[in-house]
């Protein structure tokens, strides 16, 4: 049970951290000027998001240029860039830990609560 989950859990992160690179990789494109989001149509935009190699997040470029205005900023990016490294930090533990050192650790945090 315990491999299951980790293996999910894994996943779940390792997707995340994807989306996170490609949330911050757009970010530094943006504020660049590489990428230039105004006075383009979505289609274009898409298209260039394609051509750039993005992830597609739930079979959608939209993650990414729904972004709002105010946070394509050096300080967004600067914090979706911790954001990704504290997730990478969690997916490289957790790696490390076998199904039942998982276990046992839960088991260790939850005796701090009893």
């Amino acid at each position: 049970m315990y491999g299951v989950r980790r293996e999910k859990y894994i996943l779940q992160l390792e997707i995340e951290i994807r989306r996170l690179d490609n949330i911050i990789r757009f970010l530094r494109m943006v504020i660049s000027g590489e990428i230039v989001i105004m006075k383009i149509s979505q289609k274009d935009l898409i298209n260039i998001l394609a051509e750039k190699k993005f992830d597609k997040h739930e079979n959608s470029y939209s993650y990414l240029y729904m972004i709002p205005a105010v946070q394509l900023t050096t300080d967004n990016m600067e914090k979706r860039d911790r954001e990704a490294s504290e997730k990478k930090r969690i997916l490289n533990d957790y790696k490390k830990q076998s199904p039942e050192q998982l276990w046992i650790s839960e088991l260790d945090e939850l005796e701090k609560f009893i």
